[in-house]
């Protein structure tokens, strides 16, 4: 079977991933004779035009050694297509699924996270969905990574209803939907460090309820150690 080649110019090489939102297929790119990762929305989700595009707004705006490289967009039929960078090494959900990492790891993934997050918070740009699988990693080494997928972020001065994100990574005031902002893309990032320390999850979870059950249990125990 003949490999597939999209808009004649980018030859599908094999999935990386899905979800809700669709999938994101490895391919070559034929103009630039380089590997790009295509990330192809699902038209069976119904999505408002608005929030179809909302990725690729942001990422047109976000130029940043810490942010994934955004190359193009377009539409073909009713999908939406998004070329990015292509990450060959894999996210931080791999690195901490095998186990916990040295603290000297940790504090180096750490801080390239937290420079990723001081310069969305320049921007007044809240991610709304870190988590472990959304880092990407560039350098294992030297703990450099990149945020990738900004389907769920929003400015900080929108004013956001209903907040969607992974349950074991959500803030407080998403779990009681009180006013949120850049915070909460922090302690999402203090749940993936956790993880790489300790090679679990945090908070694993099955509901709302049992999440901040989790959270109150957390704190308690925290308080208890005082």
């Amino acid at each position: 079977m003949a490999p597939e080649i999209i808009k004649n110019r980018y030859e599908v090489l094999n999935m990386l991933g899905e979800g809700s939102y669709g999938q994101v297929f490895r391919c070559f790119d034929l103009k630039e004779m380089k590997e790009v990762a295509l990330k192809v929305s699902d038209k069976t989700v119904c999505l408002t035009k608005q929030n179809k595009y909302r990725e690729a707004v942001f990422l047109k705006q976000l130029k940043n050694s810490s942010i994934i490289r955004f190359e193009e967009d377009f539409v073909i039929e009713f999908e939406h297509f998004l070329v990015l960078e292509y990450m060959s090494k894999g996210s931080l959900w791999e690195v901490f699924k095998n186990g916990a990492l040295p603290l000297a790891n940790v504090r180096r993934y750490a801080r390239s996270v937290l420079k990723g997050l001081k310069f969305l918070k320049k921007k007044g740009v809240v991610h709304a969905d870190i988590k472990a699988a959304n880092i990407l990693v560039k350098d294992h080494e030297m703990g450099t990574i990149k945020l990738a997928d900004f389907g769920l972020s929003f400015f900080e001065n929108e004013l956001v209803d209903h907040l969607v994100s992974t349950q074991g990574y959500r803030a407080p005031e998403v779990l009681l939907n009180l006013q949120v902002g850049t915070p909460l893309d922090m302690w999402s990032a203090g749940c993936i460090f956790a993880e790489l320390s300790t090679g679990q999850q945090l908070l694993p979870c099955y509901s709302d309820l049992h999440e901040i059950v989790g959270i109150t249990e957390l704190e308690l125990a925290l308080v208890a150690q005082r």
